[in-house]
C-alpha cells in the first residue's frame, strides 16, 4: 500500500465523551499535584543525556527500524508537507550540473529550468518511520512533474540519539526510491539542551551544516547572505517528540524550534493526548513527579517512565497551545485527533487520542 491509497481518520469518536468516561479512572498518581507517590525516576535518570542513552538502547534493540509502523498517513495529516511554495522571499537558481557553478536570475528571466529549495526538518526522527514515506512521496511527485519550474525539496532529520540517526539513515538507504540520498540528511541534535550544555552547535546551526553537506558546494551563493535569525526550515515536524522532553526544558526546546523555522514557516505537531490508551495503562508506580509548572488544568504534567527508562508525557490541547504561543508561534490548527486502532490478533478496538496542531512563525518576527 502506498501513501496515495492511505485513508486518514482523526475523528472516530467524541473526545469529550471519552474524557468524561475515563477522567475518574486515570492513573491515581496523575490525578493530583499533591500526590504522595514516589517518583519513578531520579533527576539523573531524567537528564537529556541519560534519556539519549536510554533511546540509544531502545534503537540498538530494534536496529531493523521496524518497531514503529511507517507513518504513511503523515502527508494526509499535514498536506503542507508536500506544498510546493517555499516560505519567505523566493530565490531562484539556474542549474546545469552539480559542478559548483550556479547563477542567480530574477523570476522574470527566461534562463532555463529554475529550482527553488524547500526545506523540511523532522525533529526526533527515531527509526525513520516518518522520513521514509515522505521521501517516497517526494520522489513520486518529482517523477510525475512536467513543468520546467519546480521546487526542490530537501528533508533533514535529527534526533538526540546517535543510534536513532544511524537507524534512520539505514532505513532511508534501503528504501528503493531514495537510495541516492540526494534530498536527505540526518544529524544528531537535542534542542532541549541549554547553550552551556551544547558541545558544538545549536539546532539551526546543525541543520545548516547538514544542508550544506547535501548541496556539496553547488549553491554556496544561497548561503552567502544567510541570516540564522531567519531560520532554515519551511516545515518542521514535531511528531511524538515533545512528549519525551522534560517539562522544564520544553521552553528551551521550542525556542530552538522557533529559530530554526523560517518566517511564515509551519510546525506540524502530533503527540499523545490525555486519556490515550498508553496513559490509562501506566501503573501508579510509573508516574514521574514534576515540581516545575503545571498543566492547563492546574495539575502537574502527566509524565510517566516506561520500562526501558524513557519518559512519556500526555497533553491537553490547551497546554500545547500555551507552550507554542509562549515561544512566539501563532496557532493555525489545534484539536484532539481520536482514532480507532483495531488489533486483528486480539480482536480489540483501542481508542487512541492524539493532539494535532499546526503552528506558524509570524512573518517579520526574529
Amino acid at each position: 500500500m502506498n501513501a496515495s491509497t492511505v485513508q486518514y481518520y482523526d475523528s472516530d469518536f467524541s473526545y469529550a465523551e471519552h474524557a468524561a468516561e475515563h477522567a475518574s479512572s486515570a492513573p491515581p498518581s496523575a490525578a493530583t499535584s499533591n500526590s504522595n507517590v514516589e517518583s519513578a525516576a531520579s533527576e539523573a535518570d531524567l537528564h537529556p543525556k541519560a534519556q539519549s542513552d536510554r533511546w540509544d538502547g531502545f534503537h540498538s534493540s530494534h536496529s531493523a527500524g521496524n518497531f514503529f509502523k511507517s507513518r504513511r498517513y503523515i502527508t494526509k495529516c499535514f498536506p503542507c508537507i508536500l506544498d510546493h511554495s517555499p516560505t519567505g522571499p523566493i530565490s531562484t537558481t539556474t542549474r546545469t550540473k552539480c559542478t559548483g557553478t550556479t547563477s542567480r536570475s530574477s523570476p522574470n528571466q527566461n534562463s532555463g529550468p529554475q529550482q527553488r529549495t524547500r526545506v523540511i526538518l523532522e525533529i526526533g526522527c527515531g527509526s525513520g518511520s516518518t522520513c521514509v514515506p515522505i521521501l517516497n512521496e517526494l520522489a513520486a511527485l518529482d517523477s510525475s512533474r512536467t513543468t520546467t519550474c519546480s521546487t526542490r525539496r530537501i528533508l533533514l532529520a535529527c534526533d538526540s540519539s546517535p543510534v536513532a540517526v544511524e537507524t534512520t539513515k539505514h532505513c532511508v538507504a534501503k528504501s528503493a526510491k531514495t537510495t541516492d540520498f540526494s534530498r536527505f540528511g540526518a544529524f544528531v541534535s537535542d534542542p532541549s539542551l541549554t547553550e552551556n550544555e551544547m558541545a558544538n552547535r545549536s539546532l539551526v546551526e546543525s541543520a545548516v551544516a547538514a544542508y550544506r553537506q547535501i548541496l556539496r558546494g553547488c549553491e554556496e551563493e544561497e548561503f552567502s547572505s544567510f541570516d540564522p535569525d531567519e531560520g532554515i526550515a519551511d516545515i518542521i515536524l514535531c511528531v511524538f517528540v515533545l512528549s519525551a522532553v522534560w517539562p522544564a526544558r520544553v521552553p528551551r526546546f521550542l525556542e530552538q524550534v522557533y529559530h530554526a523555522t523560517r518566517p511564515g514557516g509551519k510546525v506540524c505537531f502530533r503527540d499523545y493526548g490525555m486519556y490515550d490508551v498508553p496513559m490509562m495503562r501506566f501503573a501508579t508506580s510509573s508516574h514521574v513527579k514534576v515540581d516545575e509548572g503545571v498543566d492547563f488544568d492546574g495539575v502537574a504534567p502527566r509524565l510517566f517512565v516506561r520500562g526501558d527508562g524513557t519518559i512519556s508525557r500526555f497533553f491537553h490541547v490547551e497546554t500545547v497551545k500555551a507552550v507554542f504561543e509562549d515561544a512566539g508561534f501563532v496557532t493555525e490548527e489545534l484539536r484532539y485527533a481520536t482514532v480507532y486502532n483495531d488489533n486483528r490478533k486480539t480482536k480489540q478496538r483501542l481508542k487512541r487520542v492524539f493532539v494535532h496542531g499546526l503552528f506558524v512563525r509570524p512573518e517579520g518576527n526574529s
